[in-house]
């Protein structure tokens, strides 16, 4: 007897629990829904004119291109060249460039005259290499879409996707004619970001060249200024020109072996929050002079350094004006497998200029000359004698 009553006290127990679980589901989700119904209402005429074309439109339709292109639409309106809405199939690709090893074709681009240029022979034994690329061809369209309609930044992404993804570049070349088709089939490349080495016809001048920002780069940046350190050098070339960004902190860890300890790396303005500011912890090699190199193709993460520099007092800018990008992003995903690529926040040097739509202007314009002939990096030769003056000076 007593058996029964306590199994119909554990019976009504558990029967409570679970009411209460079922109420609680019910409740969130009504409020959830509630939430949004609240919010978003007026997205009733969406769902509306879906239902409609579905049922009614004489020719084929498929929900997911017809959700693709709703999406495309919202993220177009926002009238932000930075803001991007991946489908699927791309967003492997962008959300792996943020490594260093990715999905691509085993080139680097660069803008000259207002045209994305191969800036330099393909990596050997890439899918670009195999299709006898070559440094100094021009691409027209990627998939078809002209790149004269697109941001640089775009188009490098563009160029990345999953491993044994294709990809269509229009190519051409000077000299060849007509622009041509060619289909390559993106592989998993190592691209090194950081390249350092001496100079031959300089003697006791380091080159560097930083292609893009990876997780990697600073720590790379520094081996190998730790390796030049011990072959004598006594100035510094830092070539940011084709670097179209890529991971913020990367960038600010880059900033601050050449911006001095405690001064601001930069400023960064979140929506709805206040304005914080990054500062530099110094490194030992400040006592360098130093040149950059920026160009067109110079964005994002590259305007941050070269900003940062060029504010600190602590190197001379050389080239173009660069991009003009001064904001930042953020990759979120969709349930369909897409991303959102949004602006979420706005990013000032120390002095407090914005570069957005702007660029960043150098202390020595220089505009490059005849193939073969690097102007830029001359003018940066020449002004290295003036920074080492300006080190000694206190500078």
């Amino acid at each position: 007897m007593r058996r029964k009553r306590w199994q119909r006290r554990l019976g009504g127990l558990v029967a409570a629990m679970l009411l209460g679980l079922v109420l609680v589901v019910v409740i969130r989700r009504y409020c959830g829904l509630q939430s949004i119904l609240l919010q978003f209402g007026e997205l009733k005429p969406v769902v509306e004119a879906m239902y409609l074309l579905e049922r009614n439109y004489v020719g084929p339709t498929g929900r997911p291109a017809l959700l693709a292109g709703a999406i495309q639409g919202v993220v177009e309106e926002l009238d932000d060249p930075y803001s991007v809405y991946f489908e699927p199939a791309v967003l492997a690709g962008a959300a792996q460039e943020q490594g260093g090893g990715c999905g691509g074709v085993g080139i680097l681009v660069t803008v000259r005259q207002g045209k994305l240029v191969i800036a330099e022979a393909p990596v050997p034994g890439s899918p670009a290499a195999e299709a006898e690329l070559a440094a100094g061809d021009v691409i027209e369209a990627i998939n078809g879409k002209k790149v004269s309609s697109l941001t640089f930044e775009t188009a490098v992404e563009l160029l990345h996707g999953p491993e044994g993804s294709r990809v269509v570049l229009t190519v051409a070349r000077a000299g060849a004619g007509r622009a041509w088709d060619v289909t390559l089939t993106r592989a998993r490349v190592e691209l090194p970001t950081v390249r350092c080495r001496l100079l031959g016809d300089y003697p006791g001048v380091g080159y560097i060249r930083l292609t893009m920002f990876t997780e990697t780069s600073g720590q790379e940046l520094k081996e190998g200024l730790a390796r030049l350190r011990r072959r004598g050098v006594g100035y510094l070339v830092l070539d940011l020109r084709g670097n179209p960004g890529g991971c913020l902190p990367a960038a600010v860890e880059v900033a601050e072996v050449f911006v001095p300890r405690g001064k601001p790396v930069l400023h960064i303005k979140e929506r709805g929050k206040a304005r914080f500011t990054i500062t530099s912890r110094g490194s030992p090699y400040l006592d360098l002079p130093l040149a950059v190199l920026v160009d067109k193709g110079s964005a994002s993460g590259a305007e941050i350094v070269a900003g940062a520099i060029q504010d600190a007092g602590s190197g001379v800018v050389v080239g173009q004006r660069t991009a003009g990008k001064g904001s930042v992003q953020t990759l979120f995903r969709l349930q369909n497998g897409g991303g959102l690529k949004l602006s979420t926040a706005r990013y000032f040097l120390p002095s407090g200029r914005s570069l957005e739509g702007r660029g960043l202007v150098p202390d020595v314009p220089v505009e490059q000359g005849a193939e073969g002939v690097d102007d830029q990096l001359l003018a940066a030769l020449r002004k290295l004698p003036e920074a080492a003056a300006a080190k000694t000076g206190g500078w």
